[in-house]
């Protein structure tokens, strides 16, 4: 009697996981963050967030440069943006006495 017990626990579990649809999907990978950015007074962009870094390294995106992205009601510096605190934070400072 156990062992058919034991069976009949083992194909009700089989039947459950087997229940689950194997065809379905991951959900969709968000798409990635772009920002336009104000350059030299006009709108430039979009940008995603690797060539936001070279924008950095190249002192072309600053803190207080004006950015927006779609979500975004209005242009707004760079600095006050979350999403681009850790690309502003990758440059170095200034080497001292330099």
């Amino acid at each position: 009697m156990g062992f058919a017990m034991a069976n009949q626990m083992g194909q009700a579990m089989s039947n459950n996981t087997n229940r689950a649809n194997p065809n379905s999907a991951p959900p969709p990978v968000p798409p990635p963050l772009q920002f336009f950015i104000v350059f030299n007074g006009a709108q430039d962009g979009p940008y995603d967030m690797s060539a936001l870094k070279n924008l950095v390294m190249q002192k072309i995106l600053v803190k207080e440069t004006l950015v927006w992205r779609e979500g975004m009601s209005a242009w707004t510096a760079a600095k006050d943006v979350p999403e681009l605190n850790s690309v502003l934070g990758s440059v170095p400072p200034p080497v001292p006495g330099a």
